[in-house]
C-alpha cells in the first residue's frame, strides 16, 4: 500500500485498511494506521483499527500506547512537529495538557465527541481494561471498567492515582464487558460475582462457552474451598448428564471436567476425561489444518501437562518424567503460555532431582509475574512453593532455600491465608531439622502454634516427628493425648494419631499404652466418628504393628481382639485369620489336650486349601532340605519367652588403645638418610634378609646401624671430574 493512496484520498485508505483487516494482515494494517493517524488525527476508525490489530498480535503496550494518542495523555505523532526529535513515550499529563494547543485538542475531541457509536465503546475501555487483564494488573482493567459506568474519560492508570471504585453494576453492559468482568473478577478471588455473571447472561449460540466459563469457576471455588456446595453440586448434575449424553463437543470442558474429577480424588475418572480431551483435540485441529496434524501444538501443553501430574499420582514417575521433559524439550519450537510452563516445570520438580536446579531458576522467575501467578488458585500456589523448596532442601540447597523463603514470605504468609502462613513455619522448620539443628525446627514449630493454634494438627504431627527422631518418646505421647480431640475432628488426621501414638509407646516399651491406642481407633471405628466403611489398607498395617508388638511381649488375648476385630470386618483377610489361630493356641489347654477358649471356627474353605497345601508337600524334599538354622532359631525364640526392650551395648576401646585390627610398623628408617642415599641403603637391607652363601660375614655384608651409616660412595670419580672441569 503506497502513501500517494493515503495522501490522495481519506476514503480509499479506509477502504484499503478494511481490505488488509479481511485478509487477517494485521501487521501491515497496523503500519497503515499509523501513517493515516499522522494525516489524520481526528479520524477515530485508525485508532479504533490499529487497536485491533495490536490485540490480535498481543502488543499490549503499543495498544496502550494507541488509546493515549487517542485521549492526548501521550503523544501523538501527529503532533510532533520538530524533526529529527524522537518521539517521546510519556509525559506528565499536566504538562502535557499545557503544551498542547487548543486546534490540537479540538482536533482529537473531533475523534471522540461521544461515548458510545451504538454499542461501541468510542472512548476504548474495554480494549484498556482487556490490555491491563493481559498484563496481570487486575485491578487496573477493573477500574477502567468502572470508569467506562461511570461515564468518565480514558486516563492513564498506570501514572495516575485515581480513586478506585469498589462496586460495579455490569448489567446494563455489553456482553464482551460483562465477561471480561467476571473474568477480572476470578483473577481478584471474587469467585461468587463471576459465577453470578456467568449464570445470569444469556448469549446465543454461545451456552457451551458460557458453561466452560462457569465449571472454571465453579473449579476455582473448589480449590479454595468456599462454601457453596448447593450451587456446585446442581451444575455438575446438569453439565453431568450433557457430557455422558454427548451433547458436549468442546475438549476445553473435558479438561475441566477431568480437572474437577481430580478435585474429588476420582483419578481413573480424570485420565479418561484427559484422554477424551485430546481425541476431541486432535479432531478440531485435523479439520483446521486439512488433516494435518504438526508436532508441537501449543493447544496439547495443557493436556499433557495434567497427564503428567496424573502419572505422579499414580506413582509413575518415570512416565511423567517423560512428559515433562518432552514439554521442556519442545518448549522453544512452540509458543506455550506461561502459566502451562510453570505447571509443566513444577512436575518437573516432583518427578526428577534437578541436579543442575534448571527448572527452579526458570520457576522462580515465573512466580515473580502476577500476570501468571494471577491464574494458578491459593492451593496450586502452595503446591508449586513446595515443590520449589522440598526440591532446594533434597540438593542440599540451604542457601537457596533460605532466599526462597525470604523472597516470598509475603506470598506465602499473607496472599495465600493461614494455610500458607502454616506451610511457611514448616519450611523453615525443615530448613533447619536439614541443617542439623532438630532443636532449632522444634523450637520454630512451637513459636508457630503459640501464634497460631495449640492444636493445629500439621505442626503437631511435625514436632512429634521430630520429637521421635530425638528418641523423647514419653513427651510425644503427652502432646499426641493432648490433642487427640483435634484428630478425631479433622477425620483422615486420626491414621496420623495411630502411627506416631504406636511408634511412640513401642519405643517406651509399654504394651498397655498400645492396647489403649488401638482400643480407641476400634471404639471410634464402632462408633461411626471416622468415616471408614470398609478398613484401609494403612489402618491394617497399624493395627498388625500393635498385635506384633504385644505377642512379642506375651500379650496374646489382647491381640486376638484385635485380630478379631480385622477378621469381622474383612473376612478375606487371611493374615488377621492367621493371627486368630496363633494367638488362640496360648490360650489355656485342659488335660485332654483341648484348647477351653477356643470358640473361633476357620471358615471350611480356609481349611479345604490348608489341607490341600499340606498334601502338596513332600515329606522327602523337606527330609533333604537344611533347616537345621531355621528349627535352632525358632526353639531359640520359643525358650527365650518374651522380649524385652533393651539397649545394645557398646563395644568400647581403652582411650589411647588402637583397635586389633590395626598392624603396627615402625619409623621408616630411610627418614634420617638424605635422597642421594637412599637407594645405596635399600640395596643393602635386601641383601641383609638373605641367607649365607659359603662365604663368611665381613664388614662390608653387616647389618647396618640406623645411627651411623658407613657406604662406599659411588659418586668420587664423577666428583673429581667436575672438579677438574671447575678447574679449568
Amino acid at each position: 500500500m503506497s502513501d500517494s493512496v493515503i495522501l490522495q484520498n481519506l476514503d480509499s485508505a479506509k477502504n484499503d485498511l478494511k481490505t488488509l483487516l479481511d485478509g487477517c494482515k494485521y501487521s501491515e494494517a497496523c503500519r497503515h494506521c499509523y501513517k493515516a493517524i499522522k494525516l489524520w488525527p481526528g479520524e477515530h476508525v485508525f485508532y479504533r483499527g490499529k487497536a485491533y490489530c495490536e490485540l490480535q498480535l498481543s502488543r499490549w503496550h503499543s495498544c496502550l500506547e494507541t488509546i493515549g494518542w487517542l485521549h492526548g495523555y501521550i503523544d501523538n505523532p501527529s503532533f510532533n512537529v520538530e524533526s529529527g526529535r524522537r518521539l517521546r513515550r510519556r509525559k506528565n499529563p499536566e504538562n502535557k495538557a499545557r503544551s498542547m494547543s487548543e486546534s490540537e485538542k479540538e482536533i482529537l475531541s473531533e475523534a471522540t465527541k461521544e461515548h458510545y457509536e451504538g454499542n461501541e465503546c468510542v472512548w476504548m475501555h474495554f480494549e484498556q481494561g482487556y490490555c491491563y487483564y493481559k498484563l496481570g494488573k487486575y485491578d487496573l482493567g477493573v477500574q477502567s471498567l468502572a470508569m467506562c459506568a461511570d461515564n468518565c474519560r480514558t486516563q492513564d492508570l498506570i501514572n495516575v492515582n485515581i480513586k478506585k471504585s469498589s462496586d460495579i453494576d455490569v448489567s446494563q453492559m455489553a456482553p464482551k464487558f460483562q465477561l471480561l468482568y467476571a473474568q477480572l473478577c476470578m483473577r481478584l478471588g471474587k469467585f461468587a460475582e463471576a459465577r453470578k455473571i456467568y449464570s445470569d447472561i444469556n448469549l446465543k449460540n454461545a451456552q457451551e462457552l458460557l458453561s466452560l466459563n462457569r465449571l472454571s469457576v465453579d473449579l476455582a471455588i473448589a480449590a479454595n474451598g468456599e462454601e457453596d456446595k448447593a450451587n456446585i453440586a446442581e451444575f455438575y448434575t446438569e453439565l453431568n448428564s450433557k457430557i455422558e449424553s454427548g451433547m458436549v463437543e468442546s475438549y476445553e470442558i473435558y479438561y475441566n471436567w477431568a480437572c474437577a474429577m481430580i478435585f474429588e480424588k476420582r483419578l481413573d475418572d480424570a485420565m479418561q476425561y484427559v484422554d477424551l480431551a485430546e481425541d476431541l483435540l486432535k479432531q478440531e485441529l485435523e479439520k483446521e489444518l486439512d488433516g494435518e496434524l504438526p508436532l508441537g501444538q501449543p493447544e496439547f501443553e495443557n493436556i499433557l501437562a495434567q497427564r503428567a501430574f496424573l502419572h505422579l499420582e499414580f506413582g509413575n514417575k518415570e512416565l511423567a518424567d517423560k512428559i515433562t521433559r518432552d514439554l521442556l524439550d519442545n518448549r522453544e519450537n512452540a509458543e506455550i503460555d506461561q502459566s502451562v510452563h510453570m505447571v509443566v516445570l513444577s512436575n518437573g520438580l516432583a518427578s526428577t532431582k534437578d541436579e543442575h536446579g534448571s527448572y527452579y531458576k526458570t520457576l522462580s522467575k515465573l512466580l515473580k509475574k502476577n500476570a501468571v501467578t494471577g491464574k494458578f488458585s491459593k492451593q496450586d500456589l502452595l503446591v508449586i512453593h513446595r515443590n520449589c523448596i522440598w526440591s532446594l532442601l533434597s540438593r542440599n540447597k540451604f542457601n537457596d532455600c533460605r532466599r526462597h523463603l525470604q523472597c516470598f514470605k509475603d506470598m506465602i504468609s499473607q496472599n495465600l491465608g493461614k494455610e500458607g502462613l502454616i506451610e511457611y513455619w514448616i519450611y523453615s522448620a525443615a530448613l533447619s531439622f536439614m541443617e542439623g539443628n532438630s532443636n532449632l525446627c522444634l523450637s520454630i514449630l512451637a513459636r508457630a502454634r503459640r501464634q497460631l493454634c495449640e492444636e493445629e494438627i500439621r505442626l503437631v504431627s511435625t514436632i512429634s516427628k521430630i520429637l521421635l527422631y530425638q528418641k523423647r518418646f514419653k513427651e510425644t505421647t503427652t502432646l499426641l493425648n493432648g490433642c487427640f480431640e483435634s484428630f478425631v475432628a479433622s477425620g483422615k488426621a486420626v491414621l496420623d494419631f495411630v502411627q506416631l501414638s504406636i511408634e511412640a509407646n513401642i519405643g517406651m516399651g509399654s504394651a498397655k499404652a498400645v492396647m489403649d491406642t488401638l482400643s480407641k481407633l476400634i471404639d471410634l471405628l464402632q462408633k461411626d466418628t471416622i468415616e471408614l466403611q470398609v478398613l484401609k489398607s494403612e489402618l491394617r498395617c497399624l493395627i498388625r504393628v500393635g498385635c506384633d508388638f504385644l505377642e512379642s511381649n506375651g500379650h496374646h488375648s489382647e491381640a486376638l481382639v484385635f485380630f478379631k476385630f480385622l477378621y469381622q470386618h474383612d473376612p478375606m483377610d487371611n493374615a488377621a485369620l492367621c493371627g486368630i489361630l496363633y494367638n488362640e493356641s496360648f490360650e489355656t489347654i485342659d488335660d485332654g489336650g483341648n484348647n477351653t477358649n477356643a470358640d473361633f471356627q476357620p471358615p471350611k474353605d480356609f481349611i479345604d486349601d490348608l489341607q490341600r497345601q499340606i498334601k502338596m508337600i513332600d515329606p522327602e524334599e523337606l527330609e533333604q532340605a537344611d533347616n537345621s538354622e531355621l528349627y535352632n532359631n525358632y526353639m531359640g525364640r520359643i525358650q527365650a519367652g518374651p522380649t524385652v526392650m533393651a539397649k545394645s551395648k557398646k563395644r568400647r576401646h581403652r582411650r589411647g588403645k588402637p583397635p586389633k585390627t590395626v598392624k603396627l610398623t615402625g619409623p621408616d628408617p630411610e627418614r634420617w638418610l638424605p635422597k642421594h642415599e637412599r637407594a645405596a641403603f635399600k640395596k643393602k637391607k635386601r641383601d641383609t634378609s638373605k641367607a649365607v652363601q659359603g662365604s663368611t660375614t665381613t664388614g662390608n655384608s653387616s647389618k647396618p646401624s640406623t645411627g651411623s651409616i658407613l657406604t662406599e660412595s659411588t659418586y668420587v670419580g664423577r666428583r673429581g671430574k667436575q672438579k677438574k672441569r671447575h678447574n679449568r
